[in-house]
């Protein structure tokens, strides 16, 4: 009698285990990708002629405090307003590798010739109002390879406009909103949270 119920506890603790492990990779799936996309759409979140040094960090030197420090606030901050939760210790590692791979992907594809080309025809729609003309467009994208081919600084901007601009509209596929909207609602809940209550 005392086998089977043993059998029955250790069978429960296994089940168990299985059970919130599952629900563990499950919640990670949930947030590690869009944290990453709101991390890097964060740190491009003004207009600068180079990445900037926070993002750089995190490829180069992800060890050093000055860039693990910011991304456990960040993490902290957004975890609590989207999921309701506090920071698990695994979370950080999770979030570090999965930024990393999403920023090499977005900085390859902004350094691109489809890049360029996409972003010229949004960037002229936006501001005209209107599609592009073939020969406007080839115009633009000559005049654009010439001044990049002639300066590395001029090539780094472009890059990075680039890269901005396609990681805001992942942001705004992945959460709905602008990053900008975003964070104002974000880091008002958290003001909010920290507000003593009236007595």
């Amino acid at each position: 009698m005392m086998e089977i119920i043993m059998l029955l506890a250790i069978g429960g603790v296994a089940y168990w285990y299985y059970k919130n492990r599952k629900q563990t990779q499950a919640t990670q799936a949930e947030w590690v990708r869009p944290f990453s996309v709101c991390y890097l759409a964060m740190g491009l979140l003004y207009e600068s002629r180079s990445i900037p040094d926070e993002l750089v960090g995190i490829m180069d030197r992800p060890g050093d405090m000055k860039v693990s420090q910011p991304l456990l606030v960040r993490l902290q901050l957004y975890l609590e307003y989207r999921y309701g939760r506090s920071r698990q210790p695994t979370d950080f590692q999770f979030a570090l590798a999965d930024i990393r791979h999403v920023f090499a992907t977005e900085f390859r594809a902004a350094n691109s010739p489809t890049a360029l080309r996409r972003y010229i025809r949004v960037m002229h729609e936006k501001e005209a109002g209107t599609a592009i003309t073939e020969e406007e467009f080839t115009k633009a994208y000559n005049s654009l390879l010439q001044h990049t081919r002639a300066s590395d600084q001029a090539a780094e901007m472009l890059v990075t406009q680039i890269m901005r601009f396609n990681v805001h509209q992942l942001f705004q596929t992945t959460h709905g909103m602008s990053i900008s909207q975003f964070t104002d609602d974000m880091y008002a809940s958290d003001q909010s949270a920290a507000l003593p209550e009236a007595v």
